[in-house]
């Protein structure tokens, strides 16, 4: 595997983890908890939420690549647009070769006209609101199966 693959695939994987909460090891010992707002070309990141283990908290947190030890999820992303884009084919009858998954950015684009991400669908039209009933329950059902996976 190349190195730009595998930055690649990193940038990907926070990519994932935005607007999710993670915890943040610092080299100092502390730990941070909050939800990835954004980071960088050199892996800083912001935290939105952030509050150190032991009290301190603070509405938004810039960390700096080089005081981070360890950066873990803490919840995985719902979409699986690979999955999803299974359900779009099977339940409305779209070819498979007009479905497009895009695993590392999250995204399912369905007939080059419609995307479907985590954070819903966009376009417009009779098949985009059939798939926008699809994202809804697909989503719904995610989120029962995450519950019951906590309790």
């Amino acid at each position: 595997m190349s190195v730009s693959t595998a930055s690649r695939r990193m940038v990907s994987e926070l990519n994932a983890l935005l607007d999710r909460q993670i915890i943040v090891k610092l080299k100092s010992g502390k730990t941070v908890k909050g939800i990835l707002y954004g980071f960088d070309e050199k892996f800083n990141v912001l935290l939105k939420g952030a509050s150190e283990e032991g009290g301190s908290s603070y509405p938004v947190l810039l960390i700096t690549s080089e005081s981070i030890e360890t950066l873990a999820a803490i919840e995985s992303p719902l979409f699986n647009p690979e999955e999803f884009g299974r359900i779009v084919v099977s339940r409305l009858n779209i070819r498979e070769a007009d479905v497009k998954a895009y695993p590392e950015a999250g995204v399912l684009v369905v007939l080059n006209t419609i995307r479907v991400s985590e954070k819903g669908v966009e376009g417009s039209g009779p098949l985009a609101h059939k798939i926008y009933g699809l994202f809804t329950e697909y989503m719904e059902s995610k989120k029962k199966e995450s519950v019951q996976s906590k309790l």
